[in-house]
Formats: C-alpha cells, sequence, structure tokens
C-alpha cells in the first residue's frame, strides 16, 4: 500500500498503470483517530511489509499537512528502492493524498475515512502506481505480486489498529 502513482511519461498508456484499492473496517478509532495516524505516513514503517523504513524528510517544510514530504525505503520482490512522496491533499478527517516518486515508479495515495454504520471507521485506501521505463515493460508480470503487497498492508493496518498503535503516538 504506501506505493501508488499517475502518469510515467514517456507514452505510457492505461495498460502501466495498476490500481490498488482496499477498503477496511476498524471497529476502534474514530475516523479523526484514524486519520491521525494514517494521514502521518511516517507511521507505514509500523504495519506495511512493504515499507523498510518512512520518515519526515529533512527537506520537509510543513511537519503535517499539504507540503510535508516523507523519505521512504520501499521494498518489493526483495529489492529496495528509494521513494519521495509529498502531501498534496490534507483534509482531516476525511482524506490525505500523496504523491511519490523513485527511480523504478511513480505513485499517488488517496486514503478515505469515513464513520461505519458498524461504528468505528471505514478506510478506503487506493494506489496507483506507474512503473517508468524500463520496468513498465513488466507491469502485467509484477501486478499480481503488487495486488498481494497491498493485501499485506491492509492486513498489517488491521492489527496495528487492534493493537491500538493509534492511541500510541
Amino acid at each position: 500500500a504506501g506505493r501508488g502513482g499517475r502518469g510515467a511519461g514517456g507514452g505510457g498508456g492505461a495498460g502501466a498503470m495498476v490500481r490498488l484499492f482496499r477498503t477496511l473496517h476498524v471497529p476502534n478509532a474514530t475516523p479523526s483517530e484514524a486519520f491521525a495516524f494514517i494521514a502521518h505516513f511516517d507511521n507505514f514503517e509500523k504495519f506495511d511489509p512493504g515499507v523498510r523504513s518512512a520518515k519526515v524528510a529533512e527537506d520537509s517544510l510543513a511537519p503535517y499537512g499539504v507540503g510535508t514530504k516523507y523519505s521512504l525505503v520501499t521494498l518489493f520482490q526483495g529489492k529496495e528502492s528509494d521513494m519521495t512522496y509529498e502531501t498534496t491533499d490534507f483534509m482531516p478527517p476525511q482524506r490525505v493524498v500523496l504523491k511519490g516518486e523513485g527511480g523504478t515508479a511513480r505513485a499517488t495515495d488517496k486514503i478515505e475515512f469515513a464513520p461505519s454504520e458498524k461504528g468505528g471507521t471505514e478506510i478506503t485506501y487506493t494506489a496507483d502506481i506507474v512503473l517508468k521505463w524500463p520496468w513498465k515493460l513488466g507491469t502485467p508480470f509484477v501486478r499480481g505480486s503488487l495486488q498481494k503487497l497491498a493485501d499485506e498492508a491492509i492486513s498489517g493496518m488491521k492489527e496495528a489498529f487492534a493493537k491500538n498503535a493509534h492511541k500510541q503516538q
């Protein structure tokens, strides 16, 4: 989940993008609590196995909000990659959007929070990932691996909320 993108340049085409879409019910967090935990993208290293490390970038002008930059080291198919994300939309407690770029991919992650009819919060996570040239040629071959990575990230997120990680910030 911590990886998503739009527009790889060089004639990317719709077939080169992978959209990951997941929903999660969090019974023990209000939308404000869930937003505060997830919108701070540096928390992703706590639960996403595809994120080796995440921190607010040294050149970030904002602590949290539009303009906040994050430095991530991601792990995919056994290889580490540096990515820089920037918060482009920050509407507590409803939505956060981050755009990321690394050597092999561009990403757009959109995370939305809403009160659940069952109590707690419904989180909707959409990540668009575009591999850059020449890696985009392999998009059809890594689509399944990216979907598995998204499942693992959501599973880790669910476990973090179950352990009340959002209350230990």
